[in-house]
């Protein structure tokens, strides 16, 4: 498998379908996977008008944000005749070429560009993880248009679901100013309705963005560890989990197991434990092997998490160990033939999205192709309503097909195609191979670029199904 059998995938697999109608719509979804590729040109020379025909469907649906990735993505490669007239995204797309030269040119200039950046947010975040791609697709060459996405999305106050992104960019920008710069746009930022105390998202994302600063002028993992240990308290805790995992893989095995007990020690001492980072760290000891680590899933029930707090400790866990074990042992919880909670069926397809996703990202860079085996045999096995599972299942041919790419695996690849088999009418087949074709071809361009030290888990609001210890 090399990238031009994947293009071919994409455009025989992925428009497989009968019916005018169909093929439309095979051919729209096709654009939008395309367009996380950082290459529009091998796409738009099979067709032409793939990109504007897709933009004008999506714009009819009211997808707008989508109808801008697409945009954005065949305005990369130069194809003028693919973006809109309509008059916002002109603009747009104009400030994104703007914005690009900004980045070429250092960076260093005031960027003028933001002017041109779409006010709505949907937009303005479509535009700014196009500049992030580009970023990751130029390696450490990529700073400056990392930090044109931190310019973007501090261009207005930015929504949760971005911070992992912001945190990334600012990761991939190493550059002591440009963090500096984020934080001085996030302190404009008042708490809000999401602020939880120990929880609260917006300050976990400064605290590892004062991180990200501290390397950037040249600290040493040790000592940031040690810093963070030393003061260690239930809002920290998941922080210093995260730099103890990352210390663990640079070979500082006993200054990793040191700060981990004095994390423990913060989340243990202060009355009722926050039960998510108590499963978090608990997730972090048994992937590094620490000599009576505790399993958070075998806790009695009156002091088990609940579901919806195993799954975050879980998505932490596969974050900070950059693996997908704790996400395959986690869906155990909702397996019928090992189920631990009682939680309906759209709780349940909820929180085995956030597990899956996390999952399968995760397993790429270690190239975990028995836990992406493993996740898909779960989801089968769970036995979701097919829209549901049919979601989970691309989540994993995803996966498989970055795996395939990055490695490079043979058995990867038919995994990815095990995924989008068995089971599915023959649109959702065309669909998801088309889209793994795509994820294939991202993988390809986009270079192994630096990590953030504390690559926290932003959670969406998980819901609980029920109240009680164990359940939810």
């Amino acid at each position: 498998m090399d990238a031009r059998a994947a293009l071919d995938v994409a455009f025989s697999d992925g428009l497989k379908v009968r019916g005018r109608a169909a093929r439309g719509a095979a051919r729209v979804a096709l654009a939008v996977h395309a367009s996380r590729t950082v290459d529009p040109a091998p796409f738009l020379l099979r067709d032409p008008s793939l990109a504007a025909d897709a933009i004008e469907a999506l714009g009819d649906e009211g997808r707008r944000d989508l109808a801008l990735q697409v945009a954005l993505w065949a305005a990369t490669g130069g194809a003028e005749h693919a973006v809109p007239r309509d008059g916002a995204f002109a603009d747009a797309v104009g400030g994104f070429e703007r914005a690009r030269r900004w980045a070429e040119e250092g960076g260093e200039a005031s960027p003028l560009w933001i002017r041109d950046v779409p006010r709505e947010a949907t937009l303005r975040e479509a535009f700014a993880h196009r500049l992030a791609l580009l970023g990751q697709a130029g390696g450490e060459g990529g700073g400056p248009l990392a930090a044109a996405a931190l310019e973007t999305l501090l261009s207005e106050s930015p929504r949760p679901s971005t911070f992992s992104t912001i945190l990334r960019a600012a990761a991939l920008a190493a550059s002591a100013r440009v963090v500096e710069r984020t934080l001085e746009g996030l302190s404009l930022i008042g708490p809000g309705p999401l602020a939880q105390g120990p929880r609260d998202p917006l300050q976990r994302l400064r605290d590892a963005l004062e991180v990200e600063r501290e390397r950037a002028k040249g600290a040493l993992i040790v000592d940031v560890l040690a810093s963070r240990a030393a003061r260690a308290d239930a809002s920290n805790a998941m922080l210093v989990a995260h730099l103890a995992a990352r210390a663990h893989s640079e070979g500082h095995k006993a200054q990793s197991e040191r700060a981990l007990s004095a994390a423990r020690r913060a989340l243990e001492g202060g009355g009722r434990a926050p039960r998510a980072p108590l499963a978090a760290l608990m997730f972090v000891e048994q992937g590094l092997g620490v000599s009576g680590a505790a399993d958070p899933l075998g806790l009695p029930a009156e002091s088990r998490p609940s579901a919806a707090e195993l799954v975050e400790g879980a998505c932490e866990a596969c974050r900070a160990l950059r693996s997908a074990k704790p996400a395959v042992v986690t869906m155990r919880l909702f397996d019928p033939e090992d189920a631990t909670v009682a939680a309906s069926e759209k709780d349940a397809a909820h929180l085995l999205k956030e597990l899956v996703r996390e999952g399968a990202q995760a397993a790429v860079e270690p190239c975990e192709l028995e836990s992406l085996q493993a996740l898909l045999a779960r989801v089968r096995r769970i036995g979701l309503r097919l829209p549901w599972e049919v979601f989970l299942r691309a989540l994993i041919a995803d996966g498989a097909a970055a795996v395939a790419a990055r490695h490079p695996n043979t058995a990867a690849w038919a995994l990815a195609l095990d995924a989008s088999g068995p089971g599915l009418s023959g649109f959702e087949r065309a669909k998801m191979r088309g889209r793994a074709a795509c994820e294939f071809l991202r993988a390809l361009e986009v270079k192994a670029v630096p990590r953030p030290l504390a690559d926290l888990y932003f959670a969406p609001a998980l819901r609980e199904a029920a109240s009680g210890p164990g359940e939810g």
